[in-house]
């Protein structure tokens, strides 16, 4: 199999972590919101690099992916994808998707965080950290949602505004 984007593949980096990279390949031609495609996550010091299998949305479209791995605990990496209201009007998380290297496959677990979450995107980039196995993502509204790779637990942590 040939490393994403030698065989003509459109190949868009999504996220870094910890020295692994997170990629978004589709074919070539114009991005459209039903445009298939897949992830593939690459470790560039060692050109090693997994595609990973085809999504399981129980009902939602996908949103922004995002990679968490952490080293000095294990070898091995998940990828964290929002899932968003079906409407393409209504962005709302309703979901995440978690794929875990260890088992190879996707979970999807329904969003516990309510009903009102919508992701901080700037310029197309959403803001992330990975820590202590928890994913954290910026909301658009004064907080940072936090969940764990099982989906377990589920918390929002509110942020200072400096709104008046």
């Amino acid at each position: 199999m040939p490393f994403p984007g030698e065989d003509g593949e459109d190949v868009e980096l999504f996220d870094s972590c910890n020295g692994l990279l997170l990629f978004r390949c589709s074919q070539p031609g114009p991005l459209e919101a039903d445009t298939p495609f897949h992830y593939a996550v690459c470790n560039p010091a060692t050109l090693k690099w997994v595609v990973l299998p085809d999504r399981s949305l129980a009902s939602g479209r996908g949103g922004t992916a995002r990679l968490g791995f952490d080293p000095a605990v294990s070898s091995h990496f998940h990828v964290v994808e929002y899932v968003l209201h079906e409407d393409e009007d209504d962005n709302r998380v309703i979901g995440v998707q978690i794929y875990s290297s260890k088992t190879a496959s996707w979970n999807f677990k329904e969003s516990e965080w309510g009903d009102d979450i919508y992701l901080h995107i700037f310029s197309g980039s959403v803001r992330s950290v990975f820590l202590n196995g928890f994913m954290h993502m910026m909301m658009l509204c004064d907080g940072i949602v936090v969940v764990d790779m099982e989906g377990i637990t589920w918390r929002i942590i509110p942020v200072p505004s400096d709104r008046l």
